[in-house]
């Protein structure tokens, strides 16, 4: 999904991009990962990785 997103953000962004998508995924825990329309057991499959 973020790559197909990637995509379409503007190539002089898309560095800048990636850096926030990534930040954001690390900071996923089990008080936020709803607001990203992460379901349960996808966000516990994650964990494990």
């Amino acid at each position: 999904m973020v790559h197909r997103t990637a995509e379409h953000v503007e190539e002089a962004d898309r560095e800048r991009f990636r850096e926030v998508v990534e930040r954001e995924l690390l900071s996923l825990h089990e008080g936020n990962f709803a607001r990203y329309r992460v379901s349960p057991s996808e966000f516990a499959r994650w964990q494990v990785v």
